[in-house]
């Protein structure tokens, strides 16, 4: 469930309830739930009897909590929590949420960012709407509760103070951004988009604090820092990564970042050795954890170019993805990495782009002729569809909406028992995976086909969305 979001869930909101949406780049959903107070009527204790997931949606899950909105101190404001009991109680974000139910319905929240959001954000950058121009907006806090755009003169959205501004139409790498209807010829002068971004929930605070303009005859895109009253017309490196550094995203579809590190060289200053003095993380995004390397653009040989491993000393020194990766630090001062893609991304990947990463790993075993082994990472659930997707003409590829397309689908099954005992004492290595099975009705010369070309375990939800992806490993099909 990753990419860009826009539909709006189709079910009703519950009378007397309002309605929280969750979303995660993983799409692993699984112990998630949500720990209510204050205006909620729904009797919580903590890792008992807490809310559970109601539904899902186009931008992921959502909980239906009852409410009061003249229950509570102050009066109608909805504490919460989203946690994982099965995962030690991990919350996410981390810190209380609020949504203010005299005012909201509904209120999104997106993993790692204490944002919660008032419509439906996009998840990532994407075009910006013929007609408007995109305002960016970055604050160190990562918290954008509240924050909307007011705006004129070339505008033609009809905003009142506090009433009818623009809320955020999506987050980004960069922070959150809005989308504003625009004319050039319109305004005075004609073509100055002015604006002020304000948060009426909080004082009618602005930030910088003096209005600020965009010339939309020359620019369609403008990025604000918090408490920089510069509107920049090009991205500016944001006070979040430390000057004379350079930050390294990295993203695992299992979530779990225990023991991974980073061994750098060349035009990093650091003095590394391998599993020993190595960078960890230095913190966690919307993305995954991230990596701050201190950099010389001078050094090195080539100059300027950060050569870099992520790997994994806990784990008998696993490199991900496995050949060196590098970095021109005299041209970008991030990169993204997904795991099993030796790619470099120089901007936030895609959902095509993440899920793509999966025709780069081997995780999953074809083991005999009816059974399939997939990682317990894979976090398998009842009601996905899973299969062989396979193609001669080796085709397959991702869809813009991170779908698979191309190739022939050979259905797989569940399996609720695991493996046999023959199989588990054959592979001890593998305790703990999950089982598949194809159908015994399959026949020979269809898994012989498949296994000429490119092969790919995937599972798919009841609405189409790609779950896991993995390319194969024929220990013993045939």
């Amino acid at each position: 469930m990753l990419g860009t979001l826009t539909v709006p869930a189709f079910a009703q909101v519950p009378a007397n309830g309002v309605r929280i949406h969750y979303y995660r780049p993983d799409g692993n959903y699984s112990g998630w739930a949500i720990y209510t107070w204050n205006a909620s009527t729904s009797t919580n204790t903590w890792c008992s009897g807490e809310v559970q997931t109601d539904g899902s949606d186009s931008f992921g899950i959502y909980f239906d909590v009852p409410v009061n909105p003249a229950l509570g101190s102050p009066a109608g404001q909805l504490g919460f929590i989203i946690n994982n009991c099965n995962a030690g109680g991990t919350k996410d974000p981390g810190i209380n949420q609020y949504l203010q139910v005299t005012e909201d319905s509904q209120g999104w929240v997106v993993s790692a960012n204490p944002t919660v959001f008032y419509s439906q954000p996009t998840i990532g950058d994407t075009p910006i709407p013929a007609g408007d121009a995109r305002i960016h907006y970055f604050r160190g806090d990562s918290t954008y509760t509240g924050w909307a755009i007011y705006s004129w003169n070339a505008s033609t959205s009809i905003n009142t103070w506090c009433s009818g501004e623009i809320p955020t139409t999506g987050v980004d790498n960069f922070g959150v951004y809005f989308d504003i209807p625009v004319n050039p010829a319109q305004g005075s002068p004609a073509g100055q988009l002015a604006f002020i971004i304000n948060n009426c929930d909080n004082g009618q605070i602005k930030d910088p604090g003096v209005n600020q303009y965009l010339q939309i005859t020359q620019d369609n895109e403008g990025w604000v820092l918090s408490g920089d009253p510069t509107v920049y017309t090009t991205q500016p490196a944001t006070t979040g990564i430390p000057p004379g550094d350079v930050r390294i995203h990295y993203y695992r579809p299992d979530g779990n970042y225990s023991g991974w590190a980073i061994y750098t060289w060349n035009a990093s200053t650091l003095t590394n050795t391998w599993c020993s003095g190595e960078i960890q993380n230095s913190g966690t995004d919307g993305f995954g954890i991230y990596f701050d390397v201190p950099v010389n653009p001078a050094q090195g040989s080539p100059v300027g170019q950060l050569g870099f491993i992520v790997n994994n000393c806990d784990d008998g020194g696993i490199k991900d993805s496995g050949p060196n990766q590098y970095l021109e630090v005299t041209q970008y001062n991030q990169a993204w990495v997904v795991s099993g893609d030796p790619n470099i991304f120089t901007a936030l990947p895609t959902a095509a782009q993440i899920a793509s990463a999966g025709f780069y790993s081997l995780g999953a075993f074809w083991i005999d002729r009816t059974t399939v082994a997939i990682p317990p990472s894979a976090a398998a659930q009842s009601g996905w569809t899973y299969s062989l997707l396979y193609s001669v003409s080796a085709d397959l590829s991702i869809t813009s909406s991170g779908t698979i397309a191309g190739g022939t689908a050979v259905p797989l099954t569940l399996s609720t028992s695991g493996f046999s005992t023959a199989e588990a004492a054959q592979y001890p290595q593998l305790a703990g995976y999950i089982v598949l099975h194809l159908s015994p009705f399959t026949l020979t010369s269809t898994m012989k086909t498949a296994l000429t070309g490119q092969i790919v375990v995937q599972a798919t939800d009841s609405n189409g969305n790609l779950d896991y992806v993995s390319g194969l490993q024929d220990v013993c099909a045939r």
